[in-house]
């Protein structure tokens, strides 16, 4: 069950808006990361987690 949601904000846009079932997200929960596309331009932003402080930061954005 979620802890906590964080939003993503909309600069970029994400590419989904269901997140429960979208293929435009990945997660790589070792390394604390979550990747999302971009809706409109076709490219990806990098966010980062830190569990202790459990904080999600906005790490890179690829256009």
């Amino acid at each position: 069950w979620p802890q906590k949601y964080f939003d993503l904000g909309d600069d970029p846009y994400p590419s989904t808006a269901s997140y429960l079932r979208s293929l435009s997200i990945a997660t790589a929960p070792k390394a604390k990361v979550l990747v999302t596309g971009h809706r409109h331009d076709g490219g990806i932003t990098v966010y980062r987690y830190d569990p202790e402080a459990r904080t999600l930061t906005k790490e890179w954005v690829g256009k």
